[in-house]
Parts: C-alpha cells; structure tokens; sequence
C-alpha cells in the first residue's frame, strides 16, 4: 500500500479519535445530572444509485425511467413512433417498400420482356415493389404516414423495496430505535434530550450553538 495514502488514513483515524475525545471532555464538564451523551452509530455501508422504474417503465439510461410504448411502437425523444412492417425500410415518416427484381418473360417494357410480379408485388419498372399492408396509405415506392403519440416525460429510477432513498441515494434501512445519516445508522437520543447536530444528544436545558462552541474551541 502506498505510504503516503497509508499515513493519510492513520491521520484520519488519529483526527477521529481525538474529536471524539474533545466531544467526551466536553460533555463530562457539564452538570452531572446532565443527560447529554455522544450518539452511538454503525456503518450501513455506502448509498448506491436508484436503479428501479416502475411497472409500464422501460430504463433509459442510468438515470431515468420511459412509459413502455404501446405494441407495435419505439421509443424516439419523447414520442412513440410507429413502427414500419417487417421488410420495410424506415424514411423519416414514410416506410420504404422492399424490391426485387422482375422477372424476365413475355411482358414488353423497355426493351426486355418481363413477367408479371407475383401476388402481394406492384410492377415498377424493372422492380416488382412489395403492396402496402392494410391499412397504410399507398404512395408508389413507400407506405406511410407513421404515426406517433407524446410518450411523456421520463421519470426519475427509484430504490429498491428494502432500501431507504436519502439524499438521491439508496440505502439499507436503518434498525428500529436508529436514524439513517449518509452511511450510518444513528441511535435516538433518549428522553429529555433534543439532537444536536448529527452527533450529540443534548439534555433539553443546554444550548447546542453554545456546545458546538466550546468543541471547536476545543479542537483549535
């Protein structure tokens, strides 16, 4: 590991554990009927990021959830476009008709005897053009117009069942008698004393600016 990360992590601990102490000396100078104490906390582990839409959602992305179009439709921006039947190419709102050649036979056209195109192709020239399916309007080489609805605005993943959202985050849910901050789980504090920030209990008669004061003080 290297030494200069090492010595940070050390220091760290060594900060922590001296804060702790200054918080100690502090609470033991107050009145000894006093019910002010330190918070007690465990580690829950880091939050992670919401990863879960809802039912009818499709994920987009890491971040966001899209209404499933309905059957026979694709997600584009935020509307559901039709999609073009199977073989067809898509243009812009039009659906470009599949082609094959025609086959040469009796039929004159250009020079070249042709057979007619086989049932479900229009003749076009030298290609045989594939028909429309019902319900599409015909427009000689494509079928159209697709069709579209407003899908919508996306909407933001959620956590999962047995997680806590917190701060944009998920995280384990905390025990019963405890509260979630960031990546611990801190105790209550006890009757007749009020929180003061996230780690003090403070016995309701005492100022928590005015101890807050005296820690820093402390720590200086």
């Amino acid at each position: 590991m290297n030494k200069l990360f090492t010595g940070a992590v050390l220091a760290t601990i060594a900060a922590a554990v001296t804060m702790n102490q200054q918080v100690t000396n502090v609470l033991a100078e107050q009145d000894a009927t006093s019910l002010s104490c330190y918070r007690q906390a465990t580690n829950r582990g880091v939050g992670t990021i919401p990863n879960q839409c809802p039912s009818g959602y499709e994920s987009d992305g890491a971040l966001f959830c899209n209404k499933t179009c309905n059957s026979g439709y694709e997600l584009f921006g935020l509307l559901c476009e039709q999609l073009c039947p199977s073989g067809f190419a898509e243009l812009g709102t039009e659906c470009v008709k599949p082609s094959r050649p025609r086959p040469t036979g009796r039929h004159w056209w250009g020079g070249i005897y042709f057979k007619s195109c086989s049932s479900g192709w229009d003749e076009f020239g030298v290609a045989c053009l594939k028909d429309c399916p019902s319900g599409w309007s015909d427009h000689t080489t494509s079928c159209g117009t697709r069709s579209s609805y407003t899908n919508g605005l996306p909407e933001p993943k959620s956590c999962p069942s047995d997680k806590s959202s917190e701060d944009g985050l998920c995280y384990s849910e905390c025990p019963a008698d405890t509260e979630g901050f960031m990546t611990m789980c801190m105790e209550e504090c006890p009757t007749g004393t009020s929180k003061c920030g996230e780690g003090l209990c403070l016995d309701d008669n005492e100022d928590c600016t005015g101890t807050i004061i005296d820690i820093a003080i402390t720590a200086a």
